[in-house]
């Protein structure tokens, strides 16, 4: 994986998913996701030590602030995962509600050329002109290629 997991940044669903999707391939996910049933025939030592891999896969992709808050002797990869999960879901609800006052108080016009804003001037000026002329205006993808 190549996401570092931190407070500062947000991109927490992001290190989710790719940690997800990396333990659905090694078929490690019962280690982070109570609702998926440990697979049959494996023994407890075996278990364990796939649990201690996935635990150095976790502690390996986060910050080493995250890493002294969830360290705990003894926890298993679940128990540090929704560590985690409690530490980024905390504040969600007081994120929810700042970021819809921000989108409510976004006004459209104020982006109206947004997609051409920053290209150079001269080089791009016949492109840009045919963006903003264009009707319907093209989706962004569409503008881009």
């Amino acid at each position: 994986m190549s996401v570092t997991l931190d407070q500062e940044e947000s991109q927490y669903a992001t290190w989710v998913e790719l940690f997800q999707i990396y333990a659905c391939a090694f078929n490690v996910l019962d280690h982070i996701d109570a609702s998926v049933s440990r697979p049959s025939g494996i023994d407890t030592t075996t278990w364990n030590g796939l649990d201690a891999i996935v635990k150095q896969w976790i502690y390996g992709t986060i910050s080493w602030d995250l890493v002294n808050t969830i360290m705990k002797p003894g926890a298993t990869a679940l128990k540090l995962w929704n560590r985690l999960k409690e530490i980024f879901h905390d504040n969600k609800h007081t994120r929810s509600v700042y970021l819809e006052e921000q989108l409510t108080n976004t006004r459209l016009e104020n982006f109206a050329n947004m997609l051409i804003k920053g290209l150079p001037k001269g080089e791009y000026d016949t492109l840009t002109v045919m963006i903003q002329q264009a009707d319907p205006k093209p989706s962004f993808n569409k503008a881009r290629s």
